[in-house]
């Protein structure tokens, strides 16, 4: 029933609201590499950590998109987080959300994307997984153009489309359409190994890169 729904809203909003396109984009995309220092994120099986392949990837994403001539605005491009305020790493993280918070909603972009790897108790777990903010209907599409591009990458890669969370702070805040990213598995020795290989990052952000193209051109369908 949820595939269902799903697939009838994408195809809904695709035929109601198709956002205009030319070569000449113009368009804002905020791309969010999640976590960052005091706050790491997820530890890989063999110690990676997640805030760092974050950024790598979202360092990626964000060349890819400028070539395609997309207008970009990074929440950080270093390994600290954005915090302005807190001592303990609680208040700083509090901080880091905020301050998120305000760059997706007093910015101006068209759309959000934060950047984030999974993890899980079962090690044989893989694959993306692609989450949307119930804020804005648009956001399904985009989640579901991304999902698309990002299924070919894995071997085993059917994860379906999922809402996000209310307690995902940033997608429960969006006022603009939303997505998180969960790039793969550093819970899964075979995803950490190809999310720590620089040419597996090319091969992320481009395949995110193209999915944000196939949603400003209205082209939600299977690849």
């Amino acid at each position: 029933m949820t595939i269902v729904v799903i697939y009838l809203t994408v195809t809904l909003y695709k035929r109601a609201v198709k956002p205009a396109f030319s070569d000449e984009k113009g368009y804002t995309v905020i791309v969010d590499a999640g976590h960052g220092n005091p706050d790491g994120g997820a530890t890989g099986i063999s110690g990676t950590g997640e805030s760092e392949i974050n950024l790598k990837i979202s360092q990626k994403l964000s060349a890819k998109l400028k070539e395609k001539c997309y207008n970009v605005i990074m929440t950080r491009e270093t390994e600290e987080g954005i915090y302005s305020e807190g001592n303990s790493i609680k208040e700083k993280k509090l901080s880091d959300m905020h301050n998120r918070e305000r760059i997706i909603n007093e910015s101006g972009a068209d759309i959000f994307l934060s950047i984030h790897m999974n993890s899980f108790s079962d090690a044989s777990v893989s694959g993306a997984q692609v989450f949307y903010s119930v804020n804005r209907v648009e956001a399904i599409a985009l989640a579901e153009a991304v999902r698309q591009r990002l299924i070919p990458l894995y071997e085993k890669n059917d994860r379906i489309l999922k809402e996000a969370p209310k307690s995902v702070y940033l997608m429960n805040k969006a006022k603009i359409p939303a997505c998180l990213v969960e790039c793969g598995f550093l819970s899964n020795a075979e995803n950490e190994a190809l999310l720590m290989s620089d040419e597996y990052q090319e091969k992320i952000a481009e395949a995110i890169a193209s999915g944000i193209d196939d949603y400003f051109k209205g082209d939600t369908d299977e690849k």
